[in-house]
């Protein structure tokens, strides 16, 4: 039983999933952070696409790796950063 519910677990954290904000003060403007580790920029131009269907414009584009730095005396790595902040048509 635990091994399905592991599995099912590791395909929701492929399966592309990425964070969309609507900015408040702008009409139809939303942020979309595609920062975890086995999303892609095709994840954030895929959710672009389904906010807004009839076509974006995008604002802003951040992709970029960035060290973690050290914890506990251990080097933690590299941190990946993408997103976009685009406007609906």
């Amino acid at each position: 039983m635990a091994k399905y519910i592991l599995l099912a677990l590791f395909s929701l954290s492929i399966a592309g999933c990425a964070e969309i904000i609507s900015i408040p003060d702008r009409p139809n403007t939303y942020s979309i952070d595609c920062s975890p580790m086995l999303e892609s920029m095709d994840t954030c131009y895929a959710a672009a696409k389904r906010y807004c269907p009839n076509g974006y414009k995008i604002l802003s584009n951040t992709s970029l790796a960035r060290a973690n730095g050290v914890q506990l005396g251990i080097e933690a790595g590299w941190i990946q950063q993408r997103g976009l902040v685009i406007q609906c048509k």
